[in-house]
């Protein structure tokens, strides 16, 4: 929709003591740039959506299509590394060189004692502190639940490789210095010791997988004027902190519809041409919060308390189809949701039912997608998550940031590793639609500490902007990247009095 920006905050006198009145410029018009069309919700919801729920399924089927599906990438990637380009992957033997070359074991139980070969298979890693089903049950019984953790990682984890013949436990300094997270599939490089344990030497992942051409726009970005996506996460809505920093949620409506700053501020945000939440614009507090305040209230305890709880999200609810009304009458806005917004926890979460905001489902700009998403802006592809799939992995190494730890989702083909072992995933059948088929231009993580970004780049030529989104109650901070060179520009609309 296109929608004239003009600047109100300025209004043209009609005399003045320093110039005749005809000599005054009139306030600039500035055109709103739009996408040829806007998120075709069939086309976004297509690799996440799920139909019809059955929970009779076992997961680990889960862990057979993802081997399947990766497999054959990791087997080349490691081939390309570890042997010379004259080998064969299934030859057993190199010629004669100075170090000889490692061999290929297609299975776990191929693997030849002591030689030294390189194997592909799925990570699992046996962490003395991931959640388990006792956790689940002493929270029903009302025994005192432990305290949610930061880490899963302990001295004593063990870690293991496996695949459809078996499994095989790894050693080495290698494996304590690895990112490795439960479900990964990688390659790796060593022999086998005299206890039947895998010392590995070396690691290799699947990398990149093949992304489409960038539209013919991007390549030439000189001759057409820039346009923006805005990233938006973490609004919480109904949280005391949103309530706080009322000011700021205005002056960011005001600047996305064109009614805040000068001429410059407006020429920018009339170049914005679409905006994406990336979850948690409601703080519902998640379904343990839920779950915790249904039994207070069930037992009659607290009443006044859940009352004003009730009244908080009520109000929040409101206040957020109120600002994605005004965001909508200007601009075309996609929403995903988070795991304190009131959607199902279990991934792929499914979109907000559009009856929650009456008033901005009003607009045809306003698309509910799915969490994660896939969205197409005019050839330019953009995957967003709300954030669990990454602050989950990174349970699995303390040292890795959410930035490195997104990257590195890229680079395994899997944005949720860690799913279903401890990220509630549904258990698919027949794909894991969490396989990344093809490589986003853009990876837009959300609900996270700090602003955060990189390029990262793949060795066919593939180019991929990550994004860690901060929340915008916490930090009041969005996150601006341009279409046609993929370059970030951060924008806070702190208020300070």
């Amino acid at each position: 929709m296109n929608r004239v920006l003009e600047r109100s905050a300025l209004k043209v006198p009609t005399q003045t003591l320093l110039a005749p009145v005809e000599t005054i410029s009139p306030a600039p018009h500035y055109e709103r740039h739009v996408l040829a069309a806007k998120t075709d919700p069939a086309a976004a919801l297509q690799d996440y959506l799920v139909a019809q729920r059955s929970y009779r399924q076992q997961y680990a089927n889960l862990y057979y299509l993802r081997l399947s599906a990766l497999k054959e990438a990791g087997t080349a990637a490691a081939h390309d590394k570890w042997l010379p380009p004259t080998e064969s992957i299934g030859s057993n033997h190199s010629k004669a060189s100075p170090s000889p070359q490692p061999t290929f074991a297609a299975k776990v139980t191929n693997i030849p004692p002591g030689e030294k070969c390189f194997v592909v298979g799925t990570v699992y890693c046996d962490k003395k502190l991931r959640p388990n089903v006792l956790d689940d049950l002493s929270k029903e019984l009302w025994i005192t639940t432990p305290p949610e953790r930061s880490t899963y990682s302990t001295d004593e984890d063990t870690y293991y490789l496996e695949d459809e013949s078996s499994r095989i436990a790894l050693v080495g300094d290698m494996v304590r210095q690895a990112p490795f997270v439960t479900g990964m599939v990688v390659g790796l490089l060593g022999r086998e010791s005299l206890t039947g344990d895998f010392e590995v030497h070396d690691i290799c992942y699947p990398g990149l997988s093949p992304q489409p051409s960038l539209p013919s726009s991007t390549n030439n970005s000189d001759s057409c004027p820039p346009t923006y996506v805005a990233l938006v996460s973490g609004l919480n809505f109904g949280d005391s902190t949103a309530t706080a920093n009322a000011m700021s949620y205005e002056l960011l409506k005001e600047f996305i519809t064109g009614q805040l700053g000068a001429s410059g501020e407006q020429a920018l945000a009339s170049q914005v041409t679409k905006v994406v939440v990336l979850g948690n614009s409601l703080n519902t507090g998640g379904l343990e919060v839920q779950c915790e305040k249904l039994h207070i209230h069930d037992k009659g305890e607290n009443d006044r308390d859940a009352a004003k709880d009730r009244e908080a999200a009520e109000g929040g609810l409101r206040h957020l189809d109120q600002f994605l009304g005004d965001l909508c009458a200007s601009v075309s806005v996609d929403l995903l949701p988070g795991d304190r917004d009131p959607v199902n926890q279990v991934l792929p979460q499914q979109p907000l039912h559009v009856s929650l905001f009456p008033t901005a489902a009003r607009h045809s700009t306003l698309t509910s997608v799915t969490n994660p998403a896939r969205l197409d802006l005019q050839g330019l592809s953009l995957l967003g998550v709300s954030g669990q799939t990454i602050a989950d992995a990174c349970k699995y190494c303390p040292g890795v940031t959410p930035l490195e730890m997104a990257e590195l989702t890229l680079r395994c083909r899997h944005i949720a590793p860690s799913a279903p072992d401890t990220l509630w995933c549904y258990p698919f059948v027949d794909k894991d639609p969490f396989v990344l088929a093809e490589t986003p231009h853009i990876y837009a993580i959300g609900n996270q500490s700090e602003f955060a970004s990189q390029l990262a780049q793949g060795s066919a030529g593939q180019v991929c902007r990550v994004v860690c989104v901060p929340a915008f109650s916490t930090t009041q901070t969005i996150v601006l990247v341009n279409m046609q060179t993929l370059a970030v520009h951060p924008m806070s609309f702190t208020c300070a009095f």
